[in-house]
């Protein structure tokens, strides 16, 4: 069964009412401590929890949607969960004035954004964690190839969750 709930802006589905209320505690978090971070997190419509067992996430920015796994909201602290939220929506403010929202420059961009966050609400591992992933680029798979991030050029049963998750068949 899966659970499609409003909170605020976002619609929100997930397989577990546990994710869906930690989801929504980040958010809070989020509108309640970095309210300038927060007008650029409203831009994803929907955080929609994949259930597989990997780490993976991805933002759909035409579409709005941000699409994770449920051991990335199950398994971050709740501060560290609201930095990946800021960490997309710095994303989706970079995709709505027309500049490069991946690659680089946009990860590292994001990667403050979210990293500033982390230093002011989360502790001292949280921030090494994300230094550590930047080091790694994680955006890039295992050779050095930029992961795409668009419906055309993702997975075959990501882009058939995410076209049954708008057309309402979930």
């Amino acid at each position: 069964m899966y659970i499609l709930k409003k909170f605020k802006t976002f619609t929100i589905g997930a397989s577990d009412s546990k994710e869906i209320n930690k989801i929504k505690v980040a958010l809070r978090f989020i509108e309640n401590n970095a309210v300038r971070s927060f007008s650029s997190v409203k831009l994803i419509r929907s955080i929609i929890v994949r259930p597989t067992g990997s780490y993976d996430n991805m933002l759909f920015p035409e579409e709005g949607i941000y699409v994770c796994e449920p051991k990335t909201i199950l398994e971050s602290s709740g501060v560290y969960l609201a930095s990946l939220f800021i960490h997309e929506g710095a994303h989706m403010f970079q995709w709505k004035q027309g500049r490069k929202y991946i690659g680089d420059s946009a990860e590292r961009d994001a990667y403050k954004v979210q990293r500033n966050f982390l230093k002011k609400f989360g502790d001292a591992s949280e921030v090494e964690w994300l230094d550590k992933c930047l080091e790694e680029q994680w955006w890039k798979n295992n050779k050095g190839i930029k992961k795409e991030t668009n419906f055309v050029q993702s997975d075959q049963k990501l882009i058939r969750f995410c076209k049954r998750y708008i057309e309402g068949k979930l």
